[in-house]
């Protein structure tokens, strides 16, 4: 059974941002019925041959479909966390990957699952000073809130929700 999620990742970015580019690939936690494993690390590529499950880098049956971002500009979501008058630039991810329901191997007294509660995107942001970049992990293990800066002292973004969000299509 093919399975899609979508991952969105809201960052709310400074007026010093020139640029924002989201990665193309990622990592998720999901459950690997090649392995035959539950809570893996899987990194998913837009070319499905480049996907693989860790820690043993065997191949993984999904990609990266799209990749897309929006951009908000004025009142936004209490939601997120974030204020009035806010720009906020949303990375979008849809992603599919084939499912078979299994035993864990390790461990009989987990159920796999299509879920996933984690997931890690790249992005890089340009300042404006255009001197340097900041490549970012956005992850929602990571605490909140937190201040990424260029290295020219400038405030780039500053995160407060849980992000990304990750919700299951099918």
């Amino acid at each position: 059974m093919n399975i899609q999620l979508e991952i969105e990742v809201p960052i709310k970015v400074s007026k010093h941002v020139r640029d924002i580019v989201f990665g193309d690939s990622l990592e998720i936690g999901l459950d690997c019925f090649g392995c035959k494993r539950c809570h893996r690390t899987v990194v998913l590529h837009e070319c499905q041959s480049l996907s693989y499950c860790t820690p043993t880098k065997h191949k993984f049956e999904g990609n990266i479909v799209k990749i897309s971002s929006t951009t908000i500009e004025g009142e936004v979501s209490k939601i997120l966390g974030l204020m009035k008058k806010s720009k906020v630039v949303i990375g979008h991810y849809l992603v599919e990957y084939k499912y078979e329901h299994f035993e864990d191997i390790k461990h009989p007294e987990r159920t796999p699952s299509t879920a996933s509660k984690w997931a890690r995107v790249k992005y890089t942001m340009r300042c404006k000073c255009g001197l340097s970049k900041s490549q970012e992990i956005q992850s929602n293990t990571v605490g909140r809130p937190f201040k990424v800066s260029c290295e020219c002292g400038l405030l780039l973004s500053t995160e407060v929700a849980n992000v990304p969000t990750i919700t299951q299509r099918n």
